[in-house]
């Protein structure tokens, strides 16, 4: 967990050092998810379904080294996704005092927690005895500590 948020952290250090503006950002981003917010939890549902079948597919085949390579690289990519998400919350409120938490609806703040997982029972799939719970653990209270820290931050009157 540390590479993904220090990996993403020096990208936001960069982004505040070289004066980008989170809002510009902001306004972007809630002008796509107004337009296009079913699509994106469709597409998630989606993709996060095709992996679960392609795991049970690759398993019913015996295909163990293309079904431990496709859930490894989708367990890092949802772990890099989960932590670029709470980064860019915490970012985002800290420049602009915004919480993207509650801008950007119920639905499409779900999917780091679906994408997460649906790749830890693609490797569930392909070894049960994998340490995944302490995994878990750590990036679903990371995703939930950036909303409590953003929510706390509010009531404090910052």
């Amino acid at each position: 967990m540390l590479k993904n948020i220090f990996v993403i952290a020096f990208f936001f250090l960069f982004a505040i050092l070289s004066e980008v503006d989170l809002q510009l950002f902001y306004n972007s981003m809630v002008e796509y998810l107004q337009a296009n917010d079913m699509q994106l939890v469709g597409g998630g549902v989606l993709l996060s379904l095709g992996l679960l079948a392609l795991s049970v597919v690759f398993n019913a085949i015996r295909w163990y080294s293309v079904l431990l390579a496709m859930s490894k690289l989708a367990f890092a990519l949802s772990k890099l996704f989960a932590c670029l998400v709470s980064l860019l919350v915490v970012a985002c409120f800290v420049q602009s005092g915004i919480n993207l938490w509650l801008e950007i609806g119920f639905l499409p703040a779900c999917l780091p927690f679906l994408f997460l997982g649906a790749s830890s029972m693609s490797i569930r799939i392909f070894d049960f005895n994998y340490p995944i719970r302490n995994e878990l653990v750590a990036y679903f209270l990371l995703l939930a500590l950036s909303g409590v820290v953003v929510m706390a931050a509010q009531m404090a009157g910052y």
